[in-house]
């Protein structure tokens, strides 16, 4: 007699290493939007069109250095894509456009200046 076991057990599902994003209120000047973000081990990875277009920058893609444009300037920041959308760290992509970063742990919103 011959037996044939049959391993019934599924295999874990692996983890998925994308960031879980939520919306955050980003303030500059005197306008506020809520931005796609993430946090990554306590820096916020957030959605760079839609930060620069609340600049008031004129925002394009390199898709060939996969970094993002603003005003005709390539950003040397870290650029990530999901879902084919970019996203920079928030402070780096301030301190590109001169700009400083205010977040309030209270409300989890951040300030631009």
């Amino acid at each position: 007699m011959e037996y044939i076991f049959v391993n019934t057990q599924t295999a874990p599902a692996e983890e998925s290493t994308a960031p879980v994003f939520k919306e955050t209120a980003v303030t500059y000047e005197n306008a506020t939007s809520q931005i796609k973000s993430a946090n990554i081990e306590g820096h916020t990875l957030i959605k760079a069109r839609d930060v620069l277009n609340l600049l008031g920058k004129e925002v394009d893609w390199n898709a060939e250095r996969k970094q993002v444009i603003a005003d005709g300037e390539l950003l040397d920041i870290h650029t990530e894509v999901y879902d084919g959308c970019a996203y920079c760290y928030v402070r780096d992509m301030a301190g590109a456009v001169g700009l400083e970063v205010d977040y309030n742990p209270n409300d989890k919103s951040i300030k631009l200046k």
